[in-house]
Formats: structure tokens, sequence, C-alpha cells
């Protein structure tokens, strides 16, 4: 794992001091776009733009904006803050999700290829992250399947994503599916919402080249904030310190 994106909450900006920042349009977004500018620290070298579709699946079960309103919304923080990555609206499939739209997985990924033609369709200058979604391992080989597909692999992407993986407590069913795909996928690939358990594997930590702290979220008080970000920032350091090490005596 190359880089780390620490996922940003409302004021993240005033007491954040990390390069790697990922913002969800699910904390933006309250009946209209938002763009809080006291989420995006001054330290932001690396921005990641996450169209936030678990936490609306949660709630409604759908997205509550459109693929063209979530592009626009896209460029307007593009023109102030420079994106180095932005996720396509796909649709999530874990168990837990309100499934009154799309009730069935197949639907659902069918439903992501879709969203990830149109959104490339709007604005192809974008940095657009495919997003291979599923929940078994054949589900996210159907995904990438359709991928190839409607012709979205041949596309010189510079990063992928695996979907649906940070709900999961059994490390061991999320290290089959990042092996398998990593070695169908030959492109850096991003895992939404590791848990840092999930990153001490060996076996997942060198076959990703990101991730973030999605899974993690601050239920400390505001005055403590940065204290805990501090101690959660030590150990991902440490982690992937760690591994450096490894890899070099190796």
């Amino acid at each position: 794992m190359k880089h780390f994106y620490y996922a940003a909450d409302w004021g993240f900006g005033k007491y954040a001091f990390v390069p790697n920042v990922l913002v969800s349009v699910g904390t933006m977004y309250r009946k209209k776009f938002n763009l809080n500018r006291t989420m995006i620290p001054n330290s932001t070298e690396r921005l990641f733009l996450d169209s936030g579709g678990y936490s609306f699946f949660i709630k409604w079960g759908k997205y509550p904006f459109s693929v063209e309103e979530y592009v626009s919304f896209a460029n307007q923080i593009q023109d102030e803050y420079p994106l180095t990555e932005v996720a396509i609206m796909d649709y999530a499939c874990e168990p837990d999700i309100n499934r009154t739209n799309l009730k069935t997985n197949k639907e659902r990924i069918d439903s992501t290829i879709q969203n990830a033609l149109s959104c490339i369709d709007y604005e192809p200058n974008l940095p657009w992250v495919p997003i291979v979604q599923g929940y078994t391992l054949q589900e996210y080989r159907y995904c990438l399947d359709q991928y190839k597909e409607v012709g979205l692999y041949d596309d010189d992407f510079h990063l992928w994503a695996i979907g649906s993986l940070c709900a999961r407590k059994k490390v061991g069913g999320i290290r089959k599916i990042v092996v398998d795909l990593s070695r169908e996928i030959n492109y850096p690939i991003h895992t939404f919402g590791m848990t840092i358990t999930a990153l001490k594997d060996p076996q997942i930590f060198f076959n990703i080249h990101s991730s973030d702290s999605g899974a993690w979220s601050f239920n400390a008080k505001s005055h403590q904030k940065l204290r805990d970000l501090t101690r959660y920032h030590k150990k991902i350091t440490s982690l992937i310190d760690g591994f450096q090490y490894q890899e070099v005596l190796q």
C-alpha cells in the first residue's frame, strides 16, 4: 500500500494535518450540494472524492441526485481544489442496505456499470476511478467482466477500486477477494474503508495501492478529535513503515 486517505468530516480541515484526504458527498449533501471548505486541510496533497453511496443507500436506498448533478459538483470542487481521484457513482452491495430500489446485487452491479459510463460520458477529463462492486467473489468477477464487456477496462484509468468491503469482519473473506481481483486487474487498486486489522494482513497490504479511514469514525467530542486523529495516524504510519521495512529486508 502506497497511499492512505483520511476520511474528512465537518471541520476536519481545522485540526487535521494529513496529506491525503477523502471527502464523501454523503457528508456534503443536505438536500443540496454544499462544498464545506472546513473539511479540506491546507496540508492536502491528494484529494479523493467519493459519491457517498453507502450512506445514501442505508437511509433511502437510492442517490438523491443525478449523475449529471454529481459530475457538476465534482467540477465545482475541481475548480477550487484539484482532485486526484473521483469515484464513479457505484451501488454498494452490502446486505444491510435499503433495497427498495435495485433489490439484487446483479441489478446493483449493472447499474454501477451504467453509472460509470454516464459519469465518464458527462465529463471525461475528471480523474475517474471505476469501482468493482459485489459481495461474493463471483459477483465481483461478474462486475469486472461487465466493465470489459462495455469497453471501460481498456480505458486508461490510473486507479481502480473495490467496493463493499468495509463492513466485513472476517479478514479471510476480504483477503480472498483482494488477492483474486488483484490478479485480474492490471492497475493499482484502492479498497474503501479497510480496518487496521484487515490492513495488517500482508496479502491485503501488498496487493493494494491505497485505502482510507472510512471504517473509522470520530466518536469523540470536538475538542478530542485532534488527539484521536493523532493516535490513529500513528497506528497507520507504524503499520506502513513496518511493512516497508519488511519489504526492504526481503
